[in-house]
């Protein structure tokens, strides 16, 4: 129950008045005692300064996208990694608008002379949000489905057969990655 808990809402009394917790002091979660002694005794290098990587519009419904036919009316039926988690019955839309928002930050980047980088829709794979060159990125954006069931959490990026991965990023996943990111 304690995690339910947003202590950066908590009110501290100052001066006469009252202020958030958040406003006073920076507040930071982390999943468990043995993370936090990780992540304190870990040699981890400062966080990249790099510019920024967006992930955004992936493919649900790779044949229709082949094919070159709307994705989003009748809604497919996903990949067959959507069909195997998590027991989805509903189906996961296309999320078009996505990727003009990743289009916009990675605009606002490039106009402060800093890096940027829009993966999107056959481009918005798993297998790059895995891969060794998101060390680099300072500022990681995903605009894309994420899958919350009991005992299974996911990013879903673009469901393309025979990638080698499954297009989904699992929590589990998320908790072995290397991100050296300023903001994710």
């Amino acid at each position: 129950i304690l995690a339910r808990l947003p202590f950066e809402a908590l009110v501290v009394a100052k001066d006469g008045g009252r202020t958030y917790l958040l406003e006073e002091n920076p507040v930071k979660y982390v999943q468990s005692a043995s993370v936090l002694a990780t992540l304190r005794t870990s040699s981890r290098p400062a966080a990249a300064t790099g510019g920024f990587v967006g992930f955004g519009d992936p493919v649900y419904d790779f044949d229709r996208f082949r094919k070159g036919e709307r994705e989003d009316v009748p809604p497919g039926d996903g990949g067959a990694a959507l069909r195997r988690y998590a027991g989805m019955a509903g189906r996961l839309s296309r999320l078009e608008a996505s990727g003009d928002e990743v289009r916009g930050i990675e605009l606002l980047f490039r106009e402060g002379n800093r890096e940027g980088k829009t993966l999107l829709r056959a481009e918005a794979r798993e297998s790059y949000a895995k891969g060794q060159a998101m060390e680099h990125y300072g500022y990681i954006h995903f605009s894309m489905h994420g899958i919350l069931a009991p005992g299974y959490q996911a990013i879903a990026f673009s469901q393309i057969p025979g990638e080698g991965e499954d297009g989904l990023l699992t929590l589990g996943e998320i908790m072995n990655l290397r991100y050296n990111a300023r903001l994710v």
